[in-house]
């Protein structure tokens, strides 16, 4: 009986959208890992020549024992995005794995390196797999629970208390709204446990319809606070809200002389108690009012649709670029609503607690941030911050696209459905600064990225800050931190806009304390230092000249963001004095060669 006690142990539901109390051996593993931007280097064209510059580079790699496997290929307008996980023997080793992000010619932008260190001789003794097998069984069928839809069981090996030990690794998914792992040991010990819920077939589609529906809220349209009569009331119509409702246009499926909320973006289904039947139409037009269950499944609908034809507009052609399973009435009634990757294809399952969560924008478009963060990034949702830094892209996402249809409140993340008696919301109007007011916390920690990317929306404008966003994302990787992310957000505005956001990006992040005020890379292979550099702040500033003093005759090759060689000169007295005019914003490296020595220096010019 010892799987039932284990498994009824988890913690119910792990979600994004509203703060919740987690069992501490729940929290996600956070260590030191390796991160740099090379300056320079290979051109890595296909999956083979990265996987060896990996095995060629990586100290952990090189043992016989280790090797690596692709997990995914991920391809963004401006590179590809490559995740490999560490093996031994062949077995996969869990949380081991390294994310690297090439550009469309196959320069490096950045490497994570999570791998482990592998002792000379590992126990290849894995335990029995019986025991997990009819644990499972005992647990949904003798037990009465009767929820499981699938489970997979892998052997994998886990570094745990010092030890690199072959374990048991379960993914299990029930039928509605939980998706987790555990890791147990040869003793059937739960020494791991994670809920993978992290966030709160393609139709045939050939007709336009009318949908009535919230836009975004109700009380950002009545520019109103809430409160009677802008009150859920029980989901009851009233005629101040449901005077909020207006008419939009979106593609869905017209089927035996019938229309259905389907398209190749989001389709309505049931899939999670409260039963309720997707909503349908005689007519081109779905005109229904908040206490009709149809109205929300309305709202979602128009919401992801929309939301999925701009992020095509910013360019971005295979982010969830699939038919995301959407139900809006969902989680036996909760007040939550969560994204879950455990199906294919992925589900969005909105509760009715307090407010319908699917009646509020907010709730919609945060809930997809996570699938288009999953999408871009899959696999890599683990470590504190990493996890606060998609809970805080989701609520950007939110924020971005209210402040787009109204001035009103777009700062209250979940404008209807929090900020009441029934939860606090959240927010993306914050003065909080990295590191010191950090809580450790995936939800109180957000605000410190998502109120830095609003501020850099007030700057630049909704498109080029969410395109910036999206384009950084492809290059996120598992137990990152805030600063490794404002590296990447800097970069990603190099490859779509040749950094001409530059200055006031890295002026709200280092306002924010997420980037130094001078940037440093570090060099893959530092040498010692040979050459005395001066004046870097002028260059910066366009007030004068950076100063290269060295004893010997060298090379000065000068390279923008994205590798791309922008000056290149021989040296033979030993002195160079390099100017930025002519040069646009952004950021630079200067790789300076002689025939013992090579250095690299990081320039900024504003």
């Amino acid at each position: 009986m010892r799987w039932i006690i284990l498994l009824t142990l988890l913690p119910l539901t792990t979600f994004s959208q509203k703060w919740v109390t987690e069992d501490d051996s729940a929290q996600p593993i956070d260590r030191k890992e390796a991160f740099w931007m090379p300056t320079s280097g290979s051109i890595l064209t296909n999956e083979e020549a990265v996987k060896q510059y990996l095995l060629n580079t990586i100290p952990n790699l090189k043992n016989e024992l280790v090797g690596i496997e692709l997990a995914d290929e991920v391809h963004s307008p401006k590179g590809k995005h490559y995740r490999f996980t560490q093996t031994i023997n062949g077995k996969k080793v869990f949380r081991g794995a390294v994310k690297v992000n090439v550009d469309t010619q196959g320069r490096i932008l950045s490497v994570f390196d999570h791998t482990f260190p592998i002792p000379e001789t590992v126990d290849t003794d894995f335990p029995n797999h019986g025991p997990y097998h009819n644990g499972l069984t005992i647990h949904y069928n003798q037990a009465g629970n009767g929820k499981l839809d699938h489970y997979e069981l892998q052997e994998m090996y886990m570094q745990h208390e010092g030890d690199m030990i072959p374990v048991i690794h379960l993914e299990v998914v029930e039928q509605s709204d939980r998706y987790y792992e555990l890791v147990l040991d040869r003793n059937t010990k739960v020494i791991y446990q994670n809920d993978l819920l992290t966030y709160a077939a393609p139709a045939e589609v050939d007709s336009t319809v009318t949908l009535w529906v919230f836009n975004p809220d109700p009380l950002t349209s009545a520019n109103q606070n809430y409160g009677a009569p802008y009150a859920d009331n029980n989901d009851q119509d009233v005629l101040e809200l449901n005077a909020e409702r207006i008419p939009v246009s979106a593609i869905a499926t017209f089927e035996n002389d019938t229309f259905f909320l389907r398209n190749d973006h989001v389709q309505i289904k049931e899939v999670s108690l409260p039963a309720t039947v997707p909503a349908f139409s005689l007519t081109p037009e779905f005109n229904f009012t908040r206490s009709e269950p149809e109205f929300e499944d309305a709202n979602a609908f128009y919401h992801i649709t929309y939301f999925q034809n701009y992020i095509r507009s910013l360019g971005f052609n295979n982010i969830v670029n699939y038919p995301i399973v959407v139900d809006a009435h969902a989680l036996s009634g909760s007040d939550n609503s969560n994204f879950n990757a455990g199906f294919s294809p992925p589900r969005l399952q909105f509760g009715e607690g307090g407010v319908d969560d699917a009646e509020d924008a907010d709730v919609i478009i945060h809930e997809y941030g996570h699938a288009i963060m999953n999408s871009a990034a899959p696999g890599t949702n683990s470590g504190t911050q990493r996890q606060a830094l998609d809970e805080a892209t989701g609520d950007y996402f939110a924020s971005s696209y209210s402040r787009f249809l109204s001035s009103n409140r777009w700062e209250d993340v979940f404008t209807w459905d929090g900020h009441n008696q029934y939860w606090q919301g959240r927010s993306t109007l914050s003065t909080d600064h990295y590191p010191e007011d950090l809580n450790n916390n995936l939800y109180t920690d957000a605000d410190i990225w998502s109120a830095t990317l609003m501020q850099i929306w007030e700057d630049i404008g909704r498109e080029a800050t969410d395109a910036i966003m999206i384009q950084a994302a492809y290059s996120f990787s598992a137990g990152m931190t805030m600063p490794q992310a404002a590296m990447l957000f800097l970069q990603a505005d190099t490859l779509l806009f040749g950094g001409a956001n530059y200055t006031p990006i890295h002026q709200r992040m280092y306002d924010r304390g997420l980037l130094p005020w001078f940037i440093g890379i570090e060099d893959v292979n530092p040498q010692p230092k040979f050459f005395e550099v001066y004046n870097t702040a002028g260059f910066t500033n366009g007030i004068g000249e950076v100063r290269i003093l060295a004893n010997d005759s060298f090379e000065a090759n000068l390279y923008n963001a994205i590798g791309q060689l922008v000056h290149s000169e021989t040296v033979n007295s030993g002195r160079l004095n390099l100017g930025s005019n002519g040069l646009t914003a952004g950021v630079y490296i200067l790789e300076l060669v002689s025939d013992k020595h090579r250095e690299t220096v990081k320039l900024v010019k504003h």
